[in-house]
Protein backbone atom coordinates (compact mmCIF):
# COMPACT_ATOMS: atom_id res chain seq x y z
CA UNK A 1 0.00 0.00 0.00
CA UNK A 2 2.59 2.18 0.11
CA UNK A 3 3.66 2.09 -3.30
CA UNK A 4 0.55 2.85 -4.25
CA UNK A 5 0.41 5.80 -2.35
CA UNK A 6 4.19 6.68 -3.71
CA UNK A 7 2.74 6.29 -7.37
CA UNK A 8 -0.47 8.34 -6.72
CA UNK A 9 1.77 11.10 -5.45
CA UNK A 10 3.91 10.85 -8.75
CA UNK A 11 0.65 11.33 -10.78
CA UNK A 12 -0.57 14.40 -8.90
CA UNK A 13 3.13 15.64 -9.53
CA UNK A 14 2.99 15.28 -12.93
CA UNK A 15 -0.54 16.64 -13.23
CA UNK A 16 0.82 19.57 -11.35
CA UNK A 17 4.02 19.87 -13.61
CA UNK A 18 1.08 19.74 -16.94
CA UNK A 19 -0.67 22.42 -15.35
CA UNK A 20 2.53 24.92 -14.40
CA UNK A 21 3.68 24.84 -17.85
CA UNK A 22 -0.06 25.52 -19.11
CA UNK A 23 -0.40 22.27 -21.57
CA UNK A 24 -4.06 20.85 -19.92
CA UNK A 25 -3.81 18.33 -17.06
CA UNK A 26 -3.21 14.96 -18.71
CA UNK A 27 -4.52 13.18 -15.76
CA UNK A 28 -7.92 14.62 -14.65
CA UNK A 29 -8.58 15.10 -11.13
CA UNK A 30 -11.45 13.11 -10.96
CA UNK A 31 -9.24 9.93 -12.14
CA UNK A 32 -6.64 10.86 -9.41
CA UNK A 33 -9.12 11.06 -6.78
CA UNK A 34 -10.51 7.75 -7.96
CA UNK A 35 -7.09 5.50 -7.50
CA UNK A 36 -7.69 3.38 -4.35
CA UNK A 37 -4.78 3.64 -2.42
CA UNK A 38 -6.07 0.74 -0.41
CA UNK A 39 -7.81 -2.04 -3.23
CA UNK A 40 -10.45 -3.83 -2.07
CA UNK A 41 -10.14 -7.83 -2.24
CA UNK A 42 -12.96 -9.27 -4.90
CA UNK A 43 -11.46 -12.62 -4.96
CA UNK A 44 -11.23 -13.20 -8.17
CA UNK A 45 -8.56 -15.08 -8.79
CA UNK A 46 -9.00 -16.31 -12.87
CA UNK A 47 -6.35 -14.23 -13.52
CA UNK A 48 -3.65 -15.29 -11.48
CA UNK A 49 -1.54 -16.15 -14.03
CA UNK A 50 -0.84 -12.16 -14.43
CA UNK A 51 1.18 -12.17 -11.47
CA UNK A 52 4.04 -14.96 -13.00
CA UNK A 53 3.88 -12.12 -16.17
CA UNK A 54 3.95 -8.64 -14.51
CA UNK A 55 6.13 -9.27 -11.30
CA UNK A 56 9.15 -9.66 -13.14
CA UNK A 57 8.82 -6.25 -14.63
CA UNK A 58 8.17 -4.16 -11.45
CA UNK A 59 10.99 -3.60 -9.95
CA UNK A 60 12.77 -2.36 -13.19
CA UNK A 61 9.63 -0.16 -13.65
CA UNK A 62 9.49 0.89 -10.17
CA UNK A 63 13.34 1.71 -10.62
CA UNK A 64 12.30 3.65 -13.85
CA UNK A 65 9.71 5.62 -13.05
CA UNK A 66 10.73 7.23 -10.02
CA UNK A 67 14.71 7.98 -11.25
CA UNK A 68 12.82 9.97 -13.63
CA UNK A 69 10.65 11.77 -11.05
CA UNK A 70 13.53 12.19 -8.74
CA UNK A 71 15.76 13.72 -11.76
CA UNK A 72 13.03 15.72 -13.33
CA UNK A 73 12.53 18.68 -11.21
CA UNK A 74 16.07 19.48 -11.46
CA UNK A 75 15.84 18.98 -15.32
CA UNK A 76 12.57 20.86 -15.15
CA UNK A 77 14.13 23.73 -13.46
CA UNK A 78 17.00 23.98 -15.99
CA UNK A 79 15.01 22.92 -19.13
CA UNK A 80 12.63 25.96 -18.81
CA UNK A 81 15.47 28.46 -17.36
CA UNK A 82 18.15 27.67 -19.50
CA UNK A 83 18.32 27.90 -23.30
CA UNK A 84 21.41 26.79 -23.56
CA UNK A 85 19.32 22.94 -22.52
CA UNK A 86 17.37 23.14 -25.01
CA UNK A 87 20.17 24.30 -27.84
CA UNK A 88 22.06 20.70 -26.48
CA UNK A 89 19.04 18.88 -27.18
CA UNK A 90 18.01 19.86 -30.90
CA UNK A 91 14.25 21.66 -29.46
CA UNK A 92 12.97 24.43 -30.96
CA UNK A 93 12.92 26.28 -27.22
CA UNK A 94 13.22 25.69 -23.47
CA UNK A 95 9.18 24.77 -23.09
CA UNK A 96 9.82 22.42 -25.82
CA UNK A 97 12.30 20.49 -23.61
CA UNK A 98 10.03 20.84 -20.43
CA UNK A 99 7.52 19.33 -22.11
CA UNK A 100 9.85 16.21 -23.47
CA UNK A 101 11.11 15.68 -20.02
CA UNK A 102 7.59 15.68 -18.36
CA UNK A 103 6.56 12.98 -21.76
CA UNK A 104 9.06 10.82 -20.35
CA UNK A 105 8.39 11.29 -17.02
CA UNK A 106 4.04 10.42 -18.13
CA UNK A 107 5.01 7.09 -19.93
CA UNK A 108 7.83 5.86 -17.06
CA UNK A 109 4.34 6.20 -14.71
CA UNK A 110 1.86 4.90 -16.61
CA UNK A 111 4.40 1.42 -17.48
CA UNK A 112 4.37 1.16 -13.74
CA UNK A 113 0.58 1.87 -13.09
CA UNK A 114 -0.35 -1.03 -15.93
CA UNK A 115 1.72 -3.41 -14.17
CA UNK A 116 0.89 -2.79 -10.53
CA UNK A 117 -2.93 -3.03 -12.37
CA UNK A 118 -2.02 -6.54 -13.63
CA UNK A 119 -0.68 -7.50 -10.36
CA UNK A 120 -3.43 -6.65 -8.30
CA UNK A 121 -6.07 -7.91 -10.29
CA UNK A 122 -4.17 -11.10 -10.66
CA UNK A 123 -4.01 -11.41 -6.33
CA UNK A 124 -7.79 -11.12 -6.70
CA UNK A 125 -8.02 -7.31 -5.73
CA UNK A 126 -9.58 -4.58 -7.72
CA UNK A 127 -7.52 -2.31 -9.86
CA UNK A 128 -5.75 0.76 -8.02
CA UNK A 129 -5.25 2.62 -11.15
CA UNK A 130 -7.94 2.05 -13.27
CA UNK A 131 -9.79 5.01 -14.23
CA UNK A 132 -5.74 6.18 -15.32
CA UNK A 133 -5.28 3.46 -17.19
CA UNK A 134 -8.23 3.73 -19.40
CA UNK A 135 -7.11 6.95 -20.65
CA UNK A 136 -4.65 5.80 -22.33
Amino acid sequence: MPLNRKVHALCWHIRWLYDAMELGGRYLEADLNSIKVKPKLVNDFSHIDLIRTWLPKLGMALSMAFNAYNNLTEEFKNAITDPEVAEKLEAPNSYSVAELLIRHDINRTYELVSILNYIYKGAGYEEPFENIAKGF
